[in-house]
């Protein structure tokens, strides 16, 4: 028996390779790590050079509270960074901050993920949007005056695996 503590995403390509040697599976786990890598080059390739100001900042969380989100040095922050986004919770205290929705309503996220099966999320974008659309407190958010609210299956983002490659509503 072996356990990982993956925690952030850096961790997934030392995990992949230290489980490819404990089972003699290196090859396999280099080329999944390959994969992985040539993903996040062609992110970072369509991103360009974004200055700071053009990153949106994006909430990641769900639509009913508690509003957790992921804070510094987890997974989900790295992802969020190498996806193009500033985190709204990035320079919080603990790694997983309980929101506010007021301090949520004040960062005014440009883009929202909701990847949470918690409270009452449609797993479609669009009923989702509207959901955000019909409760005043969201209405002036940038994220939901544009459109900008994507429900995700929460399982690739939320377990630290090299299974992530693009996934449909996310972009």
């Amino acid at each position: 028996v072996f356990a990982f503590g993956e925690q952030r995403f850096d961790d997934v390509a030392k995990s992949l390779r230290l489980l490819g040697s404990l089972t003699g599976a290196a090859d396999g786990a280099a080329k999944a790590m390959r994969e992985l890598d040539a993903q996040v080059a062609d992110v970072q390739r369509r991103l360009g050079d974004l200055t700071p100001g053009e990153r949106p900042k994006v909430f990641f969380g769900g639509y009913t509270p508690p509003f957790y989100t992921p804070g510094p040095k987890t997974y989900l922050n790295d992802l969020i960074v190498l996806a193009g986004g500033r985190n709204i919770a990035a320079d919080a205290a603990t790694r997983w901050p309980q929101m506010s929705l007021e301090k949520i309503v004040v960062s005014d996220p440009g883009v929202i993920v909701c990847g949470f099966a918690h409270g009452d999320v449609p797993r479609d974008s669009a009923a989702a949007l509207e959901r955000f659309r019909a409760k005043p407190a969201w209405r002036n958010v940038s994220a939901v005056k544009h459109g900008r609210v994507s429900v995700v299956n929460p399982d690739p983002f939320m377990r630290p695996t090299p299974r992530l490659g693009p996934h449909e509503g996310v972009g």
